[in-house]
């Protein structure tokens, strides 16, 4: 599912017309569908490697401005954020405009603010999607297990396997899953797999198995799909340190169509060391 971004025909078209085809585009690439919601996610979740000012940083006003094509979502940020009004709003340059909200956030504004009136799906239609991705891949502390990270990883692999068809659409009635429940558990070790999936979790697996073959020995069996019917994504996240999972993450990026990228700039920056304070008696000489 290669990914394209997102192209109007015609930039001067009604606010209406703009959003209706970001709307079908959007509806036809099931990447975009899933960065919409993991960027969602993100921004409520409210997590310390996560945070609006490290989203500016990465992501500044005048890249932004530049890159959103509808000029009417750049109207109502600018007003939003800025003050100005309708028509001068929507005159400015993306860089003029750029220019206004920086100020803005300098002296009325929180970069909260600036965050919240760029909506997901704007970010995703008009922005960098791969590179968002690489950088959620860079930030997660895969190392940590704590509850929030462990519940975030199952429901981003839940909305992996997400059916992303719509059979009312006949332009999206093929679409598929970003990833199918054969490509999450091949993605995990089966070392991993064996040792620390819990043994009545297996037991009921083996179970599952049996009874399904049983019951049609000549037909179909989706077997990654009746494992994961026992063994859920809350099971696999809370027995399979995340470190191990970030296979499934790599699968998705290469389903997706998004090219892997260089080692990114640290998001959150670590707290500058503390300077020690000159001793001002220091290097005299004790005795006078």
């Amino acid at each position: 599912m290669p990914t394209t971004k997102l192209i109007h025909q015609n930039p001067d078209a009604p606010a209406e017309a703009l959003a209706k085809e970001a709307e079908d585009f959007l509806a036809q690439h099931p990447e975009l569908q899933f960065m919409v919601e993991l960027l969602t996610m993100l921004r409520e979740l409210k997590l310390p490697w996560w945070t609006p000012t490290q989203r500016r940083k990465a992501y500044n006003a005048t890249q932004r401005m530049r890159d959103v094509a509808d000029k009417w979502i750049r109207q109502r940020v600018t007003i939003e954020l800025t003050g100005a009004l309708t028509k001068a709003a929507l005159k400015m340059t993306s860089d003029l405009a750029a220019a206004n909200i920086d100020l803005a956030l300098e002296e009325d504004k929180s970069d909260e603010d600036f965050e919240n009136a760029f909506k997901p799906h704007e970010l995703v239609l008009y922005g960098d999607a791969p590179l968002f991705y690489a950088q959620f891949r860079q930030a997660l502390p895969w190392k940590e297990g704590t509850e929030v990270h462990r519940e975030l990883v199952a429901r981003l692999i839940d909305l992996l396997l997400k059916q992303r068809a719509a059979p009312d659409r006949s332009e999206t009635k093929d679409l598929q899953p970003v990833l199918t429940h054969h490509k999450v558990l091949s993605a995990i070790s089966r070392t991993v797999w064996q040792k620390r999936i819990k043994p009545e979790v297996l037991e009921a697996v083996d179970q599952l198995l049996l009874e399904k073959e049983t019951e049609n020995p000549n037909g179909p069996f989706p077997y990654a799909r009746y494992v994961m019917s026992v063994a859920t994504s809350d099971i696999i996240t809370r027995d399979i340190d995340l470190n191990d999972l970030i296979g499934i993450f790599e699968a998705a990026e290469k389903a997706m169509g998004f090219e892997q990228l260089e080692p990114l700039d640290e998001l959150v920056e670590a707290e500058p060391a503390a300077v020690p304070t000159p001793d001002p008696c220091e290097g005299q000489d004790p005795k006078g």
